[in-house]
């Protein structure tokens, strides 16, 4: 049981998972200073599109970049990847 805590643990310290988590923030940080602009324009913009544009828009690697660190933790685990 150790063994497997220890295994999962060391997937999260994997350095393409920092480095694509560091992606997904600056990205988020991106959409954040859009929306909190002091233009009132930009502002009804970037709300009409949060409201209405599908996640993928927003964040269309988020799913991916997941089931690549799901997949890579489940081979070191010694498990099937997740079906596409």
């Amino acid at each position: 049981m150790i063994l497997r805590v220890r295994t999962a643990l060391s997937c999260l310290d994997d350095p393409d998972r920092k480095a694509f988590a560091k992606s997904v923030v600056l990205d988020a940080r991106k959409i954040a200073n859009l929306s909190t602009s002091t233009s009132s324009m930009l502002n009804t913009v970037s709300r009409l599109f949060m409201q209405w544009a599908p996640t993928k828009y927003i964040f269309p690697r988020v799913d991916d970049g997941n089931r690549k660190f799901v997949n890579k933790a489940l081979q070191d685990c010694g498990l099937d990847p997740l079906p596409e």
